[in-house]
């Protein structure tokens, strides 16, 4: 999971960053993506950080990791309170299956701000994962939620349309505060799903063989 530099200049543009002074559960511990040295020094000054030597030296230090760094460490240098719930082991972690558990009686309506970046797609109960957030937000909180709906042919198991979020906000009274549509420049390889299979399921390969000359029947 990982969250754009960009995509968090847009959030904190729409408010849901507050004076920074917020708690905020992380659905999946997310990385940095696309942060440059200057773009988070504008983001820390946004909420009275100046560049002082010592804040250069963490925005350097963020953007030289890359893709690698996680967005938990730039929420805490600006005053929030950060959390994740994840799978596996990261940054600020509670280990959590969202297939299964529920959420830590002491995240109950903890939570300012709620995000799901690239999490739920790869959760076969969505069910669970959606009341976790929900149980996690405290009222007058935002979840924000940014997830594939076109493209990503075999990113997890499942893609997003419109009324699965409008109906999801109406059925739980929640005020709808934006909704976007970002392109996907992702290159999708259509083929992409049936390669990783192959060695369990030898008919794809099969399948692979004759791609150049017939399409790809469903199965």
């Amino acid at each position: 999971m990982g969250i754009a530099l960009s995509m968090i200049e847009k959030l904190n543009a729409l408010g849901v960053f507050g004076n920074g002074q917020i708690s905020v559960l992380d659905v999946g511990s997310s990385n940095l993506h696309n942060a440059n040295a200057a773009g988070i020094e504008d983001f820390l000054l946004w909420f009275g950080i100046s560049p002082t030597p010592d804040v250069v030296k963490f925005s350097e230090s963020l953007s030289r990791q890359g893709n690698n760094a996680f967005v938990g460490e730039l929420f805490e240098k600006v005053g929030m309170e950060y959390r994740s719930i994840d799978i596996a082991e990261g940054y600020k972690t509670t280990v959590l299956d969202l297939n299964h558990c529920g959420l830590p009686v002491p995240f109950v309506g903890k939570f300012d701000l709620v995000v799901n970046f690239g999490t739920t797609e790869h959760l076969l109960n969505q069910y669970n994962a959606f009341r976790v957030m929900h149980e996690a937000t405290k009222v007058g909180g935002y979840i924000v939620h940014s997830v594939p709906w076109l493209g990503y042919s075999d990113h997890g198991y499942f893609t997003y349309t419109p009324r699965c979020f409008f109906d999801l906000a109406g059925y739980n009274e929640y005020e709808l505060a934006d909704f976007w549509f970002d392109a996907n420049s992702v290159a999708n390889d259509l083929y992409a799903g049936l390669r990783s299979y192959a060695r369990v399921f030898p008919k794809l390969q099969q399948i692979l063989t004759r791609r150049p000359t017939e399409p790809l029947i469903p199965i």
